[in-house]
């Protein structure tokens, strides 16, 4: 890859003799609703301020939507879902986080955020909201992630997320984060 593309110092990084092209890519992390919890937010926080020492990430949190009398789940998740596609720029790569996704092991995680940087590919990450994510959102990802089988409040998946990609990116490091 590397003699095909024309890469700056600050976006090749060799760690141990691998190539780490994380810094040629934007990633992108995509919320439903504003966490509640001041625990939760300082935790999110705090992995947003790490990884942002190895990638560029912006999060962008987009509103969750109010049910009411008469307003079904599916309709929560079409209007959700339209307000995170919203949001994804034309050709990312789209990871979505849902329950029948793939489980990845953290070196396995790694090993797969290695080949998007690769690829010099923007990716957003989608978190949806308390009612999960809607057709169009998952039929648009390239990939779908779960953190675990059981179901977590979404405030609770962010910060789960933050901290796996900051594990990531030490692991592709070598630095000692990771046991």
């Amino acid at each position: 890859y590397r003699e095909n593309r024309d890469y700056t110092a600050e976006q090749l990084l060799v760690v141990a003799g691998r190539e780490c092209y994380t810094h040629a890519m934007r990633w992108q992390l995509i919320t439903v609703g504003k966490p509640r919890h001041n625990g939760l937010a300082a935790a999110g926080t705090d992995y947003l301020s790490r990884l942002r020492h190895y990638i560029r990430l912006e999060e962008a949190v987009v509103r969750e939507e109010r049910g009411g009398k008469g307003v079904s789940a599916s309709e929560i998740m079409q209007r959700e879902g339209e307000r995170i596609l919203a949001h994804v720029k034309p050709g990312c790569n789209l990871v979505v986080l849902d329950r029948k996704g793939k489980t990845l092991t953290s070196e396995s995680l790694a090993e797969r955020l290695q080949q998007i940087a690769e690829s010099a590919s923007d990716t957003a990450f989608v978190i949806g909201g308390a009612w999960g994510l809607s057709p169009e959102v998952l039929k648009r990802s390239d990939w779908i992630w779960t953190l675990s089988t059981l179901t977590y409040p979404h405030e609770l998946a962010r910060v789960m997320v933050l901290e796996q990609l900051y594990r990531a990116q030490t692991i592709l490091r070598g630095e000692p984060y990771h046991k």
